[in-house]
């Protein structure tokens, strides 16, 4: 209990000296929550609620060991007593890279998406566009559509098309001999 309320407090302390800096002053607020690193120039937080709720704005881009993710506007909510990542939802011009174990890539850029910890799960919305780097494809297999899912723990990508028209899938296999 001490040591959840220490980690709260530090919690507090970081993310409402963050909120202070003023946009346009070139200085970049940034922090850590386990492995993961927040940058953005104007970060607003809600701390007296749990999960806390944090929108950063203005170059917002969130790294870990095997994401990074991009956009105008990262709003994302945290779990005070387990110190962990809840949900992220970014928009404005998304952006997402994903590293998988076995090397493959995963790119994507939307207008927003919307990640979920418990499941594991990127909704991605607006104008998706979707690239898989694998080694067994001569150059990256392409996706388009108007609404997709990234499933982490499964391992798929689910892309629907929309009123622009069907799913778009271009993939160019490496010459076997």
């Amino acid at each position: 209990m001490k040591k959840t309320l220490m980690i709260l407090v530090g919690l507090i302390a970081v993310l409402s000296s963050a909120s202070l800096s003023a946009p346009g002053t070139g200085q970049v607020n940034r922090y850590r929550v386990g492995k993961v690193v927040f940058t953005s120039y104007r970060i607003k937080t809600y701390y007296a609620q749990n999960p806390i709720r944090v929108v950063m704005s203005d170059r917002a881009k969130m790294v870990s060991p095997d994401a990074v993710l991009t956009g105008d506007e990262i709003d994302f909510r945290l779990d005070s007593r387990a110190n962990k990542l809840v949900s992220a939802k970014v928009t404005g011009k998304a952006h997402i890279e994903l590293k998988q174990a076995d090397g493959r890539q995963i790119l994507a850029d939307c207008k927003q998406a919307v990640y979920r910890a418990p499941s594991q799960k990127i909704l991605l919305n607006g104008k998706v566009r979707v690239q898989i780097k694998d080694e067994r494809l001569a150059e990256p297999g392409s996706m388009a559509g108007e609404r997709a899912t990234i499933d982490l723990k499964e391992e798929t990508v689910d892309i629907e098309g929309g009123s622009e028209g069907p799913v778009e899938l271009l993939v160019t296999p490496k010459e076997t001999h």
